[in-house]
């Protein structure tokens, strides 16, 4: 994984080849935070899939299967 800092954040991916950056917040302990390019960043639980582009939610739901499968009844 690769790793960079942002004032409190830490940006890495699961994959070097991933387009999601998942973000770990030091000052807010469990909250699921991703981004796609750095700026506008989204709550998994909050937003997912609702605020997601249709690109984005493609691309989301490629890269991790487990949470497009978790959510599954918010995309009917």
């Amino acid at each position: 994984m690769k790793k960079e800092e942002s004032k409190h954040l830490e940006f890495y991916k699961n994959n070097d080849n991933d387009v999601v950056f998942w973000i770990d917040n030091v000052e807010n302990k469990g909250e699921f935070l991703f981004t796609f390019d750095k700026k506008k960043i989204y709550n998994l639980f909050a937003d997912y899939p609702y605020k997601l582009t249709a690109n984005e939610k493609e691309i989301f739901d490629k890269e991790n299967p487990y949470w497009r499968d978790f959510f599954a009844d918010r995309s009917e």
